[in-house]
């Protein structure tokens, strides 16, 4: 029940956050930041996609509304070093949900493909906000220093590295499928 219970107080800080003024979001942000960050980490469901789209809602929120309010000497402790190696672990995880449901695709399953698509919209809402945390870094004019970023290129370089990687072996397996299949009707 305490479960349920932080994941109603979640819910409703969500609900109250997602109404509020970039000018409340910078007043806020060093009481609310943290609570996103720690929701972001518990919210928990039995349907793995429902997880997923809570999670990169809780991301969406925090990279437009608080990560603006950020300066550069703080991103990495407040807020890169507590939702980035998160996303990362997400991102890994809906490729892992993807790379076991796809063999069982068809078009008559379409509580699979439900399911699938929603998983790849949640992909694609993370990468936006992954997009958002590079912009942000790259709009400040003083010199960076990797060190006060040093989750960003991380994360970047593992969820392109995965995505790419994935693309390699479905390449592979498409190919070593068809070859199969010309051998067999030759």
């Amino acid at each position: 029940t305490d479960t349920f219970i932080m994941s109603q107080t979640n819910t409703s800080l969500l609900d109250e956050v997602v109404q509020w003024s970039q000018e409340t979001c910078r007043q806020e942000i060093k009481s609310v930041l943290p609570k996103l960050t720690i929701s972001s980490r518990t919210q928990s469901s039995r349907e793995p996609s429902l997880t997923y789209k809570n999670h990169t809602g809780i991301l969406k929120i925090i990279t437009e509304m608080f990560l603006p309010h950020i300066g550069l000497s703080e991103l990495e402790e407040e807020c890169f070093s507590k939702i980035l190696p998160k996303a990362v672990a997400m991102f890994d995880n809906m490729m892992k949900e993807i790379m076991n449901q796809v063999g069982e695709l068809s078009s008559q399953n379409t509580e699979l493909c439900t399911f699938l698509r929603n998983i790849l919209q949640a992909m694609v809402q993370l990468i936006d906000a992954l997009s958002i945390c590079v912009r942000h870094v790259a709009s400040f004019e003083e010199g960076l220093c990797l060190d006060a970023i040093r989750s960003l290129p991380t994360c970047i370089l593992k969820v392109l590295r995965e995505t790419f990687q994935h693309c390699k072996v479905f390449f592979v397996s498409t190919v070593s499928l068809y070859k199969t299949d010309d051998s067999l009707s030759g």
